[in-house]
């Protein structure tokens, strides 16, 4: 449970008053996307005389994201549950002639009428059709969709 946060412009002086011997950072590379995870600016902490670790932290992370607990097992069932219905919603109502935007609306209104989600999605709705199907991670959803 957070307790507490702080923000950017406020990072210096948090460090400064806690007087922290080490900050461990999250520093390492995503081992699906082979991206390296971004870090906070070393200023905020620097003048503190903090050591940093930056190995710990990210192993930490990444085991957590490949062993999952009872509940959080069950979290992702009910997610997966309600996104597989909402993609039989868009494909009982996609016709030729509509924009992806409005399979992009079938989705949302799957999630927040059926199941109270709010107007937050746990991703933005990729709903290319023709070449944009193609496009990792498309987010335009303005093309016409046309028959065949």
């Amino acid at each position: 449970m957070v307790e507490e946060i702080e923000y950017s412009d406020t990072m210096t002086e948090f460090f400064n008053k806690l007087k922290p011997e080490t900050v461990f950072v999250n520093l390492g590379t995503n081992s699906d996307s082979g991206l390296t995870t971004m870090v906070p600016e070393e200023k905020w902490y620097s003048e503190s005389g903090a050591k940093t670790e930056n190995v710990t932290m990210h192993n930490i992370l990444s085991e957590s994201r490949v062993y999952k607990n009872d509940e959080e097992m069950e979290i992702m069932r009910w997610a997966s549950k309600i996104t597989c219905e909402a993609h039989c919603n868009v494909m009982r109502n996609v016709k030729p002639g509509m924009r992806e935007c409005q399979l992009e609306s079938f989705f949302k209104y799957e999630c927040e009428q059926k199941y109270f989600c709010g107007r937050v999605q746990p991703y933005t709705s990729i709903c290319g059709c023709g070449p944009s199907a193609a496009t990792l991670h498309y987010h335009d959803n303005d093309k016409w969709l046309k028959s065949g």
